[in-house]
Protein backbone atom coordinates (compact mmCIF):
# COMPACT_ATOMS: atom_id res chain seq x y z
CA UNK A 1 0.00 0.00 0.00
CA UNK A 2 1.48 3.52 -1.25
CA UNK A 3 1.70 6.44 1.36
CA UNK A 4 -0.29 9.37 0.74
CA UNK A 5 1.38 12.20 -0.75
CA UNK A 6 0.07 14.33 1.92
CA UNK A 7 1.41 12.03 4.99
CA UNK A 8 4.85 12.51 3.21
CA UNK A 9 4.43 16.01 3.12
CA UNK A 10 3.24 16.41 6.50
CA UNK A 11 6.09 14.30 8.12
CA UNK A 12 8.54 16.40 6.50
CA UNK A 13 7.04 19.28 7.87
CA UNK A 14 6.79 17.79 11.31
CA UNK A 15 10.59 16.74 11.14
CA UNK A 16 11.50 19.98 10.36
CA UNK A 17 10.17 21.15 13.46
CA UNK A 18 11.08 19.02 15.30
CA UNK A 19 15.27 19.66 14.04
CA UNK A 20 14.44 23.53 14.22
CA UNK A 21 13.01 23.21 18.21
CA UNK A 22 16.05 22.05 19.73
CA UNK A 23 14.17 19.28 21.14
CA UNK A 24 17.02 16.65 21.96
CA UNK A 25 15.51 13.02 20.77
CA UNK A 26 17.06 9.80 19.38
CA UNK A 27 15.85 8.64 16.37
CA UNK A 28 13.45 5.70 18.01
CA UNK A 29 12.06 9.01 20.03
CA UNK A 30 12.09 11.21 16.86
CA UNK A 31 9.97 8.38 14.62
CA UNK A 32 7.41 7.65 17.45
CA UNK A 33 6.37 11.66 17.84
CA UNK A 34 6.58 11.38 13.49
CA UNK A 35 3.92 8.70 14.20
CA UNK A 36 1.84 10.53 17.05
CA UNK A 37 1.51 13.52 14.70
CA UNK A 38 0.43 11.45 11.78
CA UNK A 39 -1.94 9.46 13.73
CA UNK A 40 -3.96 12.75 15.24
CA UNK A 41 -4.88 13.22 11.45
CA UNK A 42 -5.99 9.54 10.93
CA UNK A 43 -7.86 8.28 13.51
CA UNK A 44 -11.72 9.43 12.93
CA UNK A 45 -12.99 9.00 16.44
CA UNK A 46 -11.85 9.32 20.13
CA UNK A 47 -8.38 8.99 20.54
CA UNK A 48 -7.09 7.26 23.22
CA UNK A 49 -3.79 4.10 23.88
CA UNK A 50 -6.27 1.66 22.55
CA UNK A 51 -7.04 3.53 19.63
CA UNK A 52 -3.57 4.83 18.69
CA UNK A 53 -1.84 0.87 19.10
CA UNK A 54 -5.08 -0.12 16.76
CA UNK A 55 -4.50 2.02 14.06
CA UNK A 56 -0.40 1.96 14.55
CA UNK A 57 2.26 -0.18 13.82
CA UNK A 58 3.01 -0.06 17.26
CA UNK A 59 1.23 -1.71 20.85
CA UNK A 60 -0.94 0.17 22.93
CA UNK A 61 2.24 -0.48 25.49
CA UNK A 62 4.71 1.54 23.07
CA UNK A 63 2.68 4.63 23.94
CA UNK A 64 1.55 4.13 27.32
CA UNK A 65 5.62 4.05 28.02
CA UNK A 66 6.35 7.29 25.51
CA UNK A 67 3.75 9.40 27.31
CA UNK A 68 4.98 8.88 30.43
CA UNK A 69 8.49 10.69 28.87
CA UNK A 70 7.94 14.35 29.25
CA UNK A 71 7.86 16.31 26.02
CA UNK A 72 8.13 19.73 24.92
CA UNK A 73 4.70 20.69 23.26
CA UNK A 74 5.06 24.00 23.17
CA UNK A 75 8.82 24.59 21.81
CA UNK A 76 7.44 21.95 18.95
CA UNK A 77 4.42 23.84 18.41
CA UNK A 78 6.22 27.71 18.06
CA UNK A 79 8.45 25.83 15.62
CA UNK A 80 5.77 24.46 14.10
CA UNK A 81 4.38 27.64 13.63
CA UNK A 82 7.17 30.47 13.11
CA UNK A 83 7.68 29.86 9.30
CA UNK A 84 4.04 30.92 8.65
CA UNK A 85 3.10 33.56 11.57
CA UNK A 86 6.06 35.61 11.59
CA UNK A 87 7.50 38.36 14.07
CA UNK A 88 4.20 39.73 15.97
CA UNK A 89 2.82 37.22 18.02
CA UNK A 90 -0.15 37.32 20.32
CA UNK A 91 -1.92 35.39 22.40
CA UNK A 92 -5.46 35.40 23.56
CA UNK A 93 -7.80 33.34 25.35
CA UNK A 94 -11.44 33.50 25.83
CA UNK A 95 -12.87 32.25 29.28
CA UNK A 96 -16.42 31.07 29.07
CA UNK A 97 -19.05 29.91 31.81
CA UNK A 98 -21.13 26.82 31.48
CA UNK A 99 -24.11 27.22 33.93
CA UNK A 100 -24.03 24.77 36.95
CA UNK A 101 -26.27 24.00 39.65
CA UNK A 102 -25.49 22.02 42.73
CA UNK A 103 -23.37 21.54 45.42
CA UNK A 104 -20.94 18.38 44.57
CA UNK A 105 -20.06 19.26 40.91
CA UNK A 106 -15.88 19.69 41.48
CA UNK A 107 -14.64 23.56 40.00
CA UNK A 108 -18.45 24.72 40.87
CA UNK A 109 -17.76 28.53 42.07
CA UNK A 110 -18.57 32.57 41.02
CA UNK A 111 -16.53 33.51 37.48
CA UNK A 112 -16.54 36.76 36.13
CA UNK A 113 -18.66 37.08 32.90
CA UNK A 114 -17.50 40.01 30.43
CA UNK A 115 -21.02 39.48 28.65
CA UNK A 116 -23.54 39.87 31.59
CA UNK A 117 -21.27 42.24 33.12
CA UNK A 118 -21.29 40.59 36.81
CA UNK A 119 -20.12 37.29 38.26
CA UNK A 120 -21.95 34.08 37.55
CA UNK A 121 -22.54 30.61 39.08
CA UNK A 122 -21.05 27.67 37.39
CA UNK A 123 -17.50 26.28 35.90
CA UNK A 124 -15.06 28.21 33.79
CA UNK A 125 -13.57 26.95 30.54
CA UNK A 126 -10.90 28.53 28.80
CA UNK A 127 -10.41 28.65 24.90
CA UNK A 128 -7.16 29.71 24.12
CA UNK A 129 -6.86 31.14 20.51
Amino acid sequence: MAIPAIYVIYSKIVLDALSVSKIKLNKCRRDFMIEIFMLYLSIPSRINFLQLGRYSRFGEQRFRRQFEDRFDFFGFNKALSMPWIGKCNAVAFDPSIIHKSGKKTPGIGYFWSGCAGRSLRGIESLDFL
